[in-house]
């Protein structure tokens, strides 16, 4: 069994001496892209990625069921398929009493399994064409030694073993590549047996000249580009393995998961992903959802030329705008005029999208994508798989449109915006996106009821002790990405997972306005500083107001022109996808409970003397001292941290309820109360890299206790999302730092890229293990040791910002006070943004 923490890193190892590592006295072993084969890095990262979107969200159900919901062929159609192709294969001698032609129960090795299986599956498709008017336009092919062309570099060495791709409508056109897939098949074929000719002939014959055997004939390079497949075509995947055993269906199975994850990079309106695994004689099918007797492969191979387009996972509600066109002249993905032309990078397409108008009249608009602002969630296999453009229509340019795939048991993200917004009013209301319009997505033909059947009934419960569906137990910990149950060895019965329940999920749209861009390309200083502050203003607004955000990242604050000036833009915060709705009233943090005058008059002694000589409000040290029932000087001490951290504003007047941080008692009880929402098992809320260090471990940073996703975690992805820039980005303007573009060998080069993959492209358990150990008593100078010295030398006059943050943040994981942590933030950055503005603009024409 390969368990999830078998895997092999991503990248090669290196030795790395330095503080990173939890004995200085012993090397580290520190992962670098830099030092490997791109392409190998790449595999294994794919890989990776997989295991992790996909652990323990693996499911199965009954062929029959599956069959049903999936290909749902009509009854006439049904009988066609059983008799009508069956006697068309008998007749052309493609499958006999012994089996399919070419196909073997035990081939002895991969190559003798491509040709027959791919021929089949064609022989299926022209029985289709003549016998009935086929949906699809697909052809199949042999790719095991080519991979499908990618405008992605970081596909280079996908390479699936057979796929269906969309075809032009042309039985001449298909005939043309039939025979040339045929014909390349065979000298490669012929190549192969003259490689292992001369191999066996030895060193004897490579000296002699003796055993070169034939040269097998140059293919044109026309002909060769007659067959080119692309990512942005491809309809199904195919993995075929000889042996049919417990490793082999494992193996198959993460490598067509690759497949289907590469498919959903490029194919941005693809909803889900149908992939075949073969191994030896036995077949499995599987789909993709964001969130074998002959008959039963014919009807598998022959569904994917019966359905419609969008029963096998095409989003008919979105369409191409051919290059030098407008929306008018949108198409489907796959309609001729489509697949004639170049295919380009989904960052370069256009489509035309549409939406709910903003009236509620019921009537719908088209939409035009001017940019995608993010697409990296794109080839998410398991989760909400978000997407992020910039639209407009010809009259009113609205903005940002997002589309993901939330929870059924999650409101929608339309909800969240309307509740944060309230009525536009208060601070910070202003620096929240506008809700322009939403829906839920449906789209006619789509098997959603199909794909909920199949969540709610994944799998058999065992009947007897000797079902072979029976679970058998595990622990969690050991828990692989299948989990597979072999009979007899050689027959697979079950792959699924004991850790969760299948997910279902609704396909939504966002519309929000107005138009802006990521934070990461600030123009300057002054630009980063003024968008996170408005940022954290719309993040109090919001959570005032009963909604916390919990996804704050680089991607979720943009800078937005205001009044159409790019010269003068503000910050705004969007993206509510994982928003959470709280109890808007009825929350005190703490009731105010009756405390001694003597501990009282104690307590405030002891502020006069060592900490504020003007003393503290009587009504909020007895608010503050019930935090701690089991040591009341313990109050004493947080208010001395506190205000070496954040020193009050006045020396001549005694501290007051936001001095120490907190809230007067009947502002608290109109505090939300977040606790009732718990995060689900195995589950993490946010973006990895900006993920808070509690979440991240699902550990208190101090102590034990409950841990519930609060406002002090989101403030603490402000902070890594400042330190993540100053530490990437090359100066004004967003340029990534040269040194992640260049190979570098320097001890001080390996310490900024061993501390950023650290810190931010790690896996998220190693992220959050690095990010908790600075908040820790004994390793607190280790933020001074790793992130801040590797700051670019153009954000040196933020690390100010970043140690008082830090501290705020340490003092509220410490004692569990962080009521006023907005006010806290909101008040350091303010410091620092006078002081940039007193800087000005250097003297560097550069940076002018």
């Amino acid at each position: 069994m390969f368990a999830d923490h078998d895997l092999p890193t991503p990248h090669d190892q290196i030795i790395f001496p330095g503080p990173l590592n939890s004995n200085k006295d012993t090397p580290v072993k520190v992962s670098t892209p830099l030092t490997t084969s791109y392409q190998k890095t790449m595999a294994a990262d794919v890989d990776r990625k997989v295991v992790e979107e996909l652990f323990g969200h693996v499911f199965t159900t009954d062929t029959k069921a599956f069959l049903d919901k999936i290909f749902p062929l009509k009854p006439e159609t049904h009988e066609f398929v059983e008799h009508h192709v069956l006697d068309y294969l008998r007749a052309r001698k493609q499958i006999s009493r012994e089996g399919w032609k070419g196909l073997s129960e035990k081939p002895p090795n991969e190559n003798a399994m491509y040709g027959p299986f791919t021929a089949a599956c064609n022989a299926i498709r022209l029985a289709c064409k003549e016998k009935c008017k086929t949906r699809t336009s697909i052809q199949w092919y042999d790719r095991h030694s080519k991979a499908p062309k990618s405008v992605d570099k970081d596909a280079a060495d996908i390479r699936p073993d057979v796929i269906a791709s969309l075809a032009l409508d042309s039985d001449r056109d298909n005939d043309v590549l039939t025979r040339v897939d045929n014909d390349i098949r065979a000298a490669r074929q012929q190549e192969e047996e003259v490689a292992a000719t001369t191999q066996s002939a030895g060193a004897t014959a490579s000296r002699t000249g003796a055993g070169s055997g034939p040269q097998p004939s140059k293919q044109d390079d026309k002909t060769e580009k007659l067959i080119d497949i692309w990512w942005q075509r491809v309809h199904c995947l195919v993995e075929l393995k000889v042996q049919n055993d417990q490793k082999n269906m494992y193996d198959a199975t993460r490598q067509l998961f690759g497949y289907m994850r590469q498919v959903f990079r490029e194919q941005i309106n693809r909803r889900f992903v149908i992939g075949l695994v073969l191994c030896g004689s036995d077949m499995t099918v599987w789909l993709c959802d964001k969130a074998g007797c002959p008959e039963l492969f014919i009807r598998v191979i022959a569904g994917m030329s019966l359905l419609n387009y969008e029963e096998l996972g095409w989003d008919t509600t979105m369409r191409i705008v051919p290059p030098n066109s407008d929306f008018h002249n949108a198409l489907f993905s796959w309609a001729p005029p489509i697949l004639n032309n170049t295919v380009t990078s989904p960052y370069q397409m256009r489509w035309a999208i549409e939406m709910p108008s903003r009236d509620g009249s019921g009537t719908r608009e088209t939409f035009l994508t001017l940019k995608p602002l993010s697409l990296l969630r794109s080839e998410v296999m398991y989760g909400r798989g978000s997407v992020v453009w910039a639209v407009c229509k010809a009259t009113d340019p609205p903005g940002p449109q997002r589309r993901c795939a939330r929870p059924s048991t999650s409101a929608a993200e339309g909800f969240f915006y309307e509740l944060a917004k309230g009525d536009g009013t208060g601070s910070g209301a202003a620096q929240l996106g506008t809700l322009y319009s939403c829906e839920d997505v449906s789209i006619p033909n789509y098997p959603a009821k199909a794909l909920e059947t199949l969540r709610a009934a994944y799998t058999r419960e065992p009947t007897s002790d000797g079902d072979t569906n029976k679970k058998r137990p595990r622990e969690e910990t050991t828990e692989p990405l299948l989990q597979i149950a072999c009979n007899d060895g050689d027959t697979v019965n079950e792959i699924q997972s004991s850790l969760f329940l299948p997910s279902s999920r609704i396909f939504a749209r966002t519309l929000i306005e107005p138009y802006g861009w990521p934070v990461k390309f600030f123009k300057d200083r002054l630009e980063l500083l003024v968008c996170l502050r408005d940022a954290i203003k719309a993040h109090k607004c919001m959570y005032r107001r009963g909604v916390l955000h919990r996804d704050v990242s680089t991607g979720n604050i943009l800078i937005c022109p205001l009044a159409g000036d790019a010269e003068k833009a503000a910050g705004r915060l969007f993206d509510l996808d994982y928003g959470k709705q709280a109890e808007v009233d009825g929350n005190s943090e703490i009731a105010v409970t009756e405390v001694s005058l003597d501990d009282l008059e104690d307590i405030e002694k002891a502020i006069i003397k060592r900490s504020h000589a003007a003393g503290v409000e009587r009504a909020a040290l007895k608010r503050l001292m019930p935090f701690f029932p089991k040591g009341s000087f313990r109050s004493f001490d947080y208010v001395r941290t506190l205000l070496q951290c954040c020193p009050p504003a006045s020396l001549q007047s005694p501290l007051t309820y936001a001095d120490i941080g907190l809230l007067p008692e009947d502002e608290a009880a109109k505090m939300p109360k977040f606790g009732t929402h718990k995060s689900q098992q195995m589950h993490r809320t946010g973006t990895g890299p900006f993920m808070s260090s509690e979440l991240a471990t699902k550990a208190r940073n101090f102590g034990t206790g409950n841990l519930t996703h609060d406002s002090i975690h989101d403030m603490e992805s402000f902070m890594w999302v400042l330190i993540y820039l100053c530490c990437t980005r090359d100066g004004p303007g967003g340029i990534r730092r040269k040194e992640f573009r260049e190979k570098f060998s320097t001890s001080e080069h390996q310490m900024l890229q061993a501390v950023v993959y650290y810190f931010f492209e790690a896996p998220i358990e190693v992220m959050g293990f690095r990010k908790q150990g600075l908040f820790n008593f004994e390793k607190k100078s280790q933020m001074e040791e790793w992130p801040l010295p590797i700051f670019h030398d153009y954000f040196a006059p933020l690390k100010p910002l970043v140690r008082k943050w830090f501290e705020i943040l340490f003092i509220g994981y410490q004692y569990r006070i962080y009521a006023t942590i907005h006010d806290q933030f909101l008040n350091a950055i303010e410091e620092a943004i006078e002081e940039e503005q007193q800087r000005g603009v250097e003297e560097n024409a550069e940076i002018r």
